[in-house]
């Protein structure tokens, strides 16, 4: 969308949605995890790694 101002000036408007892994839109909203591991750092790479275990990957 341009708008277009007097004196010549002119202003382009975009937006932009974030898709998740389903192709579903979110604009605004936060995209949620499929899985939590709490506040801990340490609970995010020991979970990671599991999942990957679990699916042959690690």
């Amino acid at each position: 969308m341009i708008h277009q101002f007097l004196g010549g000036a002119s202003l382009r408007l975009t937006v932009a949605k974030d898709r998740d892994r389903t192709g579903a839109a979110h604009m605004g909203d936060p995209v949620h995890p499929d899985e939590t591991t709490g506040p801990a750092p340490e609970n995010a790479k020991t979970s990671a790694l599991e999942w990957l275990s679990m699916r042959g990957c690690g």
